[in-house]
């Protein structure tokens, strides 16, 4: 077991991030006190400014969003 973990590189590899919501005047931001709604153009910001690369963002209904990006 010990030597899979020194073999484990979090260096690399893909991250996904999946929201429900991607649009600041859906419903849900009326009903959830403080809740933040990131639009996908922020998701991919943060993505870059953490170093991420090869930044796919894939939307559905408008609202749904994936965001995913490979750490080189």
């Amino acid at each position: 077991m010990e030597s899979q973990k020194a073999d484990w590189d979090k260096s690399s590899g893909t991250f996904m991030a999946v929201c429900e919501m991607s649009d600041s005047h859906c419903i849900w931001s009326k009903i959830v006190e403080d809740i933040k709604v990131y639009t996908p153009q922020q998701l991919k910001e943060f993505f870059v400014e953490a170093g991420f690369q090869n930044i796919n963002i894939d939307q559905a209904k408008k609202v749904w969003v994936c965001v995913t990006g490979k750490k080189a």
